[in-house]
């Protein structure tokens, strides 16, 4: 269906983003049939057999037999510095066995890129032989250098976008790092907004209501990512006047100083405390379902406003 979507809108790039979980040799075979528009980005799990590989550093032929001892042998196409967020320790058995699940702080990773164009052998399936060798592109970012203590960071990325330069193998890199704001933005939808909860009776309907709520899913998380990114930044660049007096003036049961608006990370704070963030100084930012929950109340909060702030006594 994606590749049918793509084909109706050749001026536009699609790009599949994919975890582990989409290391699928089909998908790798089917890949060669996409639109020219159509794309793949999957973060490899399996140790796959490859039968030519090529350094696109050198354009030298590898003599290896797995995609992995091709990378060892590919040289290095530059450095990048990307920043690397937290996670907490792994609850699930499962989670526990693996490295890449294991708890870290957040930091800066100097990660080292590299790019091959490898032809992956068909695995045998049963009951239908083995699937066609299928050519591919890979991209390899890897922390040399971890700190002590921690797990590197170790990307293989499969990919039918070209590597040939040092812009497309970033790109790439890029194109995976965005996979996590998309996971967070359908959480949105799904666990802040109970997108799959609605129930009408007509198609046009719930077509409606998800265009609807996908922008205020946008919203959220376009403002969440604003909060972080620049957290000093007035928050009158994103809201007008009467909106972020509303909330103040709200939420602080204090009346809100126009010359001097919260900042963004203090007023998504704010937003957030409606939702029922509590604030404690343990505690990280505000996180999507607060901040959803939060402008649920938004509107409300400011029309209350606009209608009640220019009365006075005895009028």
């Amino acid at each position: 269906m994606s590749d049918q979507i793509a084909r109706t809108l050749p001026q536009t790039m699609f790009v599949h983003l994919a975890d582990s979980e989409a290391d699928i040799a089909e998908l790798f075979c089917e890949a060669a049939d996409f639109a020219d528009n159509h794309h793949l980005i999957i973060r490899g799990c399996h140790s796959r057999s490859i039968v030519a590989a090529t350094d696109c550093a050198t354009s030298q032929e590898l003599d290896a037999t797995t995609v992995e001892q091709a990378l060892q042998q590919a040289q290095p196409r530059l450095t990048r510095t990307v920043s690397i967020g937290g996670r907490d320790a792994p609850q699930t058995p499962d989670d526990k066995k693996r490295s890449r699940k294991q708890a870290r702080e957040p930091r800066q990773a100097v990660l080292t890129l590299r790019a091959i164009t490898v032809t992956v052998v068909g695995p045998r399936r049963p009951g239908g032989g083995n699937l066609p060798d299928a050519t591919i592109n890979v991209v390899e970012a890897i922390e040399e250098n971890p700190p002590q203590g921690d797990v590197a960071v170790h990307w293989i990325l499969y990919t039918t976008l070209p590597v040939a330069s040092d812009d497309e193998i970033e790109s790439v890199v890029n194109g995976y790092r965005m996979r996590w704001p998309v996971e967070t933005y359908f959480k949105t939808l799904k666990s802040g907004m109970k997108i799959e909860d609605l129930k009408y009776e007509l198609l046009d309907r719930y077509l409606v209501a998800f265009s609807m709520l996908a922008v205020v899913g946008w919203r959220i998380e376009y403002l969440k990512s604003a909060a972080r990114a620049t957290p000093n930044a007035p928050c009158s660049n994103y809201y007008t006047i009467e909106q972020w007096m509303a909330i103040v003036a709200f939420v602080t049961r204090q009346p809100p100083n126009p010359t001097n608006p919260p900042t963004m990370k203090e007023f998504v704070t704010l937003i957030a405390q409606l939702g029922g963030y509590i604030n404690k100084r343990s505690q990280g930012p505000p996180g999507s379902k607060t901040l959803w929950r939060g402008m649920r109340q938004f509107e409300t909060i400011v029309e209350a406003f606009k209608i009640f702030a220019p009365m006075t006594c005895g009028v």
